[in-house]
């Protein structure tokens, strides 16, 4: 079972100096998000979330069917990588194992396409 984040109300800077509306908060440890329509570039939701101090997963659907459709989740504080998932390549999915980090508010990206995949990675 995959778990969505439910709603709070909180601003984060996203990538390449975008503001993110953050809307979320951790709802358990199984994160889930995607990429559900061929040449769209953009994930399902803006916000992620997960509890402080645990490990957590993340299910990455990549549906893109592109032929630059390879895509990952890449978990950064705005200078260092906090995770870096490996691409999935277009049509398929993974889950991801991410170590327990600090509480705070970072973000996530896709690596090929940090312009237009991206949002507020929030860890409470």
């Amino acid at each position: 079972m995959f778990a969505f984040a439910a709603c709070a109300a909180l601003v984060v800077p996203a990538c390449e100096g975008s503001d993110v509306t953050a809307t979320c908060e951790p709802n358990g440890s199984e994160l889930s998000i995607a990429v559900l329509a061929s040449n769209t570039h953009h994930f399902t939701t803006d916000c992620l979330a997960a509890p402080a101090g645990r490990p957590f997963t993340i299910a990455f659907e990549n549906g893109d069917t592109s032929d630059h459709g390879d895509q990952d989740v890449h978990i950064t504080d705005g200078s260092a990588t906090l995770f870096q998932g490996d691409l999935a390549e277009n049509g398929t999915s993974i889950t991801y194992h991410v170590d327990a980090l600090q509480a705070g508010s970072y973000r996530f990206r896709c690596d090929n396409h940090p312009t237009l995949m991206y949002g507020a990675f929030i860890v409470q």
